[in-house]
């Protein structure tokens, strides 16, 4: 599991930044773009045979030179096992169900440091999965809850259901957004991102409303042939050759008298 931490420093010059690196996945794909990444948000997502889980808007009791708290974010990327991804959703729903208290354990994780700005606790960060309770063996999602792509306004009662259907059921198998919430993001931004479940406090709907549905559809196949419509015809045509050729004939002899 490799850990990233995004903050900054007192300092002007020691402005935002991440350490030890911007993530790659951040780097090339628009994941800052789904959400409102100064305000309280948290995003899963399935890439490459890899997970990460984006936590930014932390705020600190950290000041920069302006007198403004600083906010911490960060990322975790695993490779996509059912272990590494029973930690990830231990931490987003402890994300959803006490904000503060996961708040509270980043941000002593991160300090003040002369030269670089900020500096990172390893240690304690790596430690972090560790602290919060494992969850269990989970279930495969229903059917319709994995296939239902839904959005809802971002309020505590959704935020509770989503943690609850993170508690029980393993995510969908499927790549992509699996899970984003945010503050000021409109429902469009939610639709386009094709995200299993995503909250957003500009969403108009108060209940989950299914923005897609994944069921595939059988190929449309064209009627059989009934060769016994055919088999009819033929029946119903097979006199007409006898009374050409009758005709014929008798026309024939009829000539044959004349001349």
């Amino acid at each position: 599991m490799k850990i990233y931490i995004q903050s900054r420093g007192f300092t002007q010059e020691n402005g935002y930044r991440w350490l030890p690196e911007m993530p790659y996945i951040l780097t090339n794909e628009s994941v800052l773009e789904k959400i409102q990444v100064e305000a309280p948000s948290l995003v899963l997502r399935r890439y490459d045979k890899r997970l990460l889980l984006l936590i930014t808007g932390i705020q600190s009791n950290r000041k920069d030179f302006r007198d403004r708290n600083i906010r911490n974010s960060v990322a975790w990327v695993t490779t996509d096992t059912q272990h590494h991804e029973r930690q990830l959703r231990a931490i987003a729903i402890i994300a959803l169900r006490d904000w503060n208290s996961l708040c509270e354990e980043i941000n002593r994780t991160i300090e003040f440091d002369a030269r670089d700005g900020f500096h990172v606790l390893l240690e304690e960060i790596k430690a972090l999965p560790m602290k919060i309770p494992s969850l269990p063996q989970s279930q495969n999602l229903p059917h319709d809850e994995e296939l239902n792509d839904q959005i809802s306004k971002n309020l505590e009662q959704r935020q509770e259901e989503l943690a609850a259907l993170l508690e029980n059921y393993a995510l969908p198998r499927r790549s992509g957004f699996l899970v984003i919430v945010t503050e000021i993001k409109g429902e469009e931004a939610l639709i386009q991102a094709k995200v299993w479940r995503g909250l957003s406090r500009l969403v108009k709907s108060d209940n989950w409303q299914i923005i897609a549905n994944r069921v595939s559809r059988p190929p449309k196949t064209q009627p059989a042939i009934d060769f016994s419509d055919f088999e009819d015809d033929e029946k119903r045509e097979s006199p007409l050759p006898i009374l050409i050729v009758s005709a014929i004939l008798t026309g024939m002899m009829l000539l044959g008298i004349f001349f």
